[in-house]
């Protein structure tokens, strides 16, 4: 049994490793030349589950998705600042993204304003977004106990997005599709191991 085990987790490993997609824009090089400063914004999460609780919360489900909005924002912010860069790239500190946000009434509708429209309120030369998707595989709500920690309980997916502040064109894009060999229980566990792959492929870092 612990073979098979072994062998579904290494297996799902597998499949993650291909399922990466990657898109460098051409215009990358040229534009990412002018770029000084780049914001962060809090991602977009959506919670789903395989198998739908008999009685579901909304309220609840939606203040866990805003939670883990800002959970991604700030996890991917702290390896960014961990990493050196090729051109000098700082990025912009949350609480000011977020308040600049708030003040333009677009922290919590980000969906209804073009990347311009937002790098031009916060000052920026570049935008840095994501979508965070999570499927429960059952509808326990608790952690899991220490025993089932290894135990699979739901996948989920990363993407990444660049845009750039002026043409708000895409430059570069990080998908990562399955991490179904984690507990979904263990969030911040969960978002730092999905977020290695982007932040290690990030252009600016290479």
């Amino acid at each position: 049994m612990k073979k098979f085990f072994l062998l579904t987790i290494a297996t799902a490993i597998g499949t993650f490793g291909y399922a990466q997609k990657i898109y460098t824009s051409p215009d990358f090089k040229q534009l990412s030349n002018q770029h000084k400063t780049l914001a962060i914004l809090p991602a977009e999460v959506k919670l789903s589950y395989k198998i739908p609780p008999r009685y579901t919360d909304y309220g609840a489900n939606r203040d866990k998705e805003i939670e883990l909005s800002y959970k991604v924002q700030s996890a991917i912010y702290s390896a960014l600042l961990s990493r050196k860069t090729k051109n000098k790239i700082t990025y912009q500190d949350l609480d000011k993204t977020n308040l600049l946000l708030k003040k333009a009434g677009m922290l919590d509708s980000l969906g209804n304003f073009t990347k311009e429209e937002i790098a031009k309120v916060l000052s920026v030369d570049a935008i840095i977004s994501e979508k965070y998707e999570v499927e429960y595989f059952n509808t326990r709500q608790e952690p899991a106990p220490a025993t089932a920690a290894a135990s699979i309980t739901g996948s989920a997916a990363l993407t990444m997005f660049l845009n750039d502040s002026r043409s708000g064109n895409l430059l570069w894009r990080f998908n990562t599709n399955d991490l179904s060999y984690y507990s979904v229980y263990s969030s911040m566990n969960m978002i730092d191991e999905v977020t290695k792959k982007p932040i290690k492929n990030f252009p600016y870092s290479k």
